[in-house]
């Protein structure tokens, strides 16, 4: 299954070790794909992670591990498809690209956020328990 996770989704499996969010991106039953925006919000809240995490090994370890299943892709492929998310997302601008990249690449979003999920109707919208079940079929 081919998903897009948004940067919330990512940074609570970065958060919880042994939860069904982390458990779902290493899984290899979905194939997931964030804009390259993820790395910039990744960036933007780095120090906050990391000390939460109190440990830069494991911190630098997990990065790694988790930024392994999930393909980044440049702005430049999916661009064509900004304008649209832009119109849909009029107050949302935060989500225009992930909104994007599910256009580009006809895949749903991997978010909890239930505003998202109901405020635009160009994607589907995935919270945690839909992929859980999603994935747990045969």
């Amino acid at each position: 299954m081919k998903a897009v996770i948004d940067a919330n989704i990512f940074f609570a499996a970065f958060l919880r070790k042994n939860s069904d969010v982390r458990k779902i991106i290493i899984s290899p039953h979905v194939e997931l794909y964030s804009p390259d925006w993820l790395l910039k919000e990744f960036e933007k809240h780095q120090s906050e992670l990391l000390e939460k995490m109190d440990d830069e090994n494991a911190f630098l370890e997990t990065k790694e591990l988790l930024l392994s299943f999930v393909k980044i892709t440049p702005k430049e492929l999916y661009e064509e498809c900004l304008e649209k998310a832009q119109r849909e997302l009029k107050n949302n601008k935060k989500d225009v690209p992930y909104i994007a990249l599910c256009l580009f690449l006809d895949a749903p979003l991997w978010s909890n956020d239930t505003a998202l999920k109901k405020s635009q109707k160009l994607v589907k919208v995935l919270t945690v328990p839909e992929m859980i079940h999603l994935i747990a079929k045969p």
